[in-house]
């Protein structure tokens, strides 16, 4: 998640959108890409705020350091987490014995 065009809301938008999407694919094996759909799921507090930020024009405007270490720290853990749990959806998956775009473990 380094580099300056992530210093912005709406790159930072975009990452937390194909974290969050892929998280809940994994979890409950469908496709939801609209962020503010997947956040009445993960309630993550900071989000409106950004969609917020970025509706009223203000997407371009660079984060301060202080937010960028937080959203630092959520990325890593949002990451972990889909890290972990794609085993769960394999074993979930009742298609299992059919190699699928989502179950790539066993």
């Amino acid at each position: 998640m380094a580099g300056a065009g992530l210093r912005r809301v709406k790159p930072l938008l975009y990452v937390y959108r194909v974290l969050l999407t892929g998280i809940h694919l994994m979890q409950r094996g469908e496709v939801e890409a609209n962020l503010i759909h997947l956040n009445d799921r993960f309630r993550l507090p900071y989000i409106p705020e950004l969609v917020e930020r970025k509706l009223e024009g203000k997407g371009k405007i660079v984060l301060v350091d202080a937010d960028l270490g937080l959203h630092q720290a959520e990325y890593a853990r949002r990451r972990s987490f889909r890290r972990r749990s794609r085993p769960a959806i394999c074993r979930r998956n009742p298609r299992h014995g059919q190699r699928s775009a989502i179950c790539r473990c066993g």
